[in-house]
């Protein structure tokens, strides 16, 4: 849905119900989960990530959600195992 009438806010709920998941970072209706290897991140980050948005009642978008890539562009940022830089968009 967005958050179209206060982002300050939809910001500061969404830090504080991810504040228990060490490696989820939320950005307005966006949350990132990142972890040291594929392992981890199948069998600990992304179910504590999936279990505080289920008790939160938060709901994902099938199209918009991708699990387990080797890199990612985050708000213009390439992220990457081994390396980050600027995205081409940004530049």
């Amino acid at each position: 849905m967005g958050c179209v009438q206060s982002a300050n806010l939809a910001h500061f709920v969404s830090d504080r119900c991810y504040s228990t998941c060490a490696r989820s970072f939320p950005f307005l209706d966006d949350v990132t989960t990142c972890s040291y290897t594929k392992l981890q991140q199948v069998e600990v980050d992304l179910p504590v990530m999936l279990m505080t948005t289920s008790f939160y009642g938060f709901l994902l978008n099938p199209k918009k959600s991708i699990f387990l890539r080797p890199s990612a562009r985050i708000l213009g940022h390439l992220v990457a195992e081994e390396a980050l830089s600027v995205s081409s968009e940004k530049r």
